[in-house]
């Protein structure tokens, strides 16, 4: 963020809201009112990006919100809810947007997964913010083939939601290998990619990180996988050397070296899936108005 241009806001969960610390993504013990606009956490979090707007110079149309676990299941929550305020999101071993029918639901839409058509993923989507016409934010979407906590089908799923809620098929126009990892692409009319799914093969429940290019630090739910999740998102938004524009090929115009520095949060003493609301913010010369990074992680940390 420092390198680049972009500041950044940690959201985290008190353990008064939930006694393990997690998020209430799946509802507050089965009022699902609370994922929709405007109530709960998803007010309390936009709340603070508004504050972040007021106190900084910061672009409001590059807003942008990522997560791990039960961060990236409120991750999901903030795109749905907000569509109108985020441009884009990612999502690291999540469940898909409004899964659970019941409270107990919240442990099947964890592992193994719920499967549901397209469309019904759309539809439940769509209830966050009823009567938004679009469009919704791009999406990022990441997950270990061996996570064994929060299942691999989430990763089909969330794809399923995303792509129907954008209007496309869950066909990929482009794939490829990234760092050695399958990648898939999906396109709207333009040819710009709206959706994109990273498998990282063999890897567990964890964001991934890549210390030998200084990308993060491994620690609990932190993995060296070969590949900078954090990098490649950022790059995927077009925030990186002060947020250049994107050309619709993923890359990001300005960014020469290719690089894509990202600072990514290093560990602190983790707890199941968060602890305290802390906002924080960096800023860098690299652009006269910033885009702002929202950061609602699992676990804790402090910035390295």
């Amino acid at each position: 963020a420092d390198e680049h241009g972009f500041y950044v806001l940690y959201p985290e969960q008190t353990e008064d809201n939930n006694p393990m610390g997690c998020f209430n993504w799946g509802g507050d013990y089965g009022d699902f009112t609370t994922l929709t606009r405007g109530n709960d956490e998803n007010q309390s979090v936009v709340e603070m990006v508004d504050r972040m707007l007021s106190d900084h110079s910061i672009d409001a149309s590059r807003v942008f919100v990522t997560g791990q676990s039960a961060g990236a299941a409120m991750a999901q929550v903030m795109l749905a809810t907000w569509p109108d305020r985020f441009a884009g999101g990612a999502t690291i071993a999540g469940v898909p947007f409004m899964c659970p029918d019941s409270y107990t639901d919240v442990f099947t839409c964890t592992n193994p997964g719920m499967d549901r058509s397209p469309d019904e993923w759309a539809e439940r989507g769509r209830r966050g913010h009823q009567g938004f016409g679009g469009p919704y934010p791009r999406l990022s979407i990441w997950h270990g083939t061996s996570d064994f906590v929060v299942g691999l089908q989430n990763m089909t799923e969330t794809l399923e939601q995303w792509t129907s809620l954008h209007g496309i098929d869950a066909q990929p126009d482009e794939s490829d290998e990234v760092d050695g990892y399958p990648h898939r692409e999906f396109h709207g009319s333009a040819g710009t990619a709206l959706v994109e799914v990273y498998e990282i093969t063999g890897a567990g429940h964890a964001t991934f990180v890549e210390p030998s290019t200084g990308c993060g630090q491994v620690a609990a739910y932190f993995d060296d996988a070969g590949i900078c999740s954090a990098r490649h998102i950022a790059r995927f938004w077009g925030i990186l050397e002060g947020g250049g524009g994107v050309d619709g090929d993923g890359d990001i115009d300005g960014d020469v070296d290719g690089d894509g520095d990202v600072d990514t949060p290093g560990d602190d003493e983790p707890c199941e899936c968060g602890c305290s609301f802390t906002p924080r913010g960096a800023s860098a010369p690299l652009a006269p108005i910033f885009p702002l990074l929202i950061a609602a992680w699992a676990i804790s940390f402090r910035r390295l």
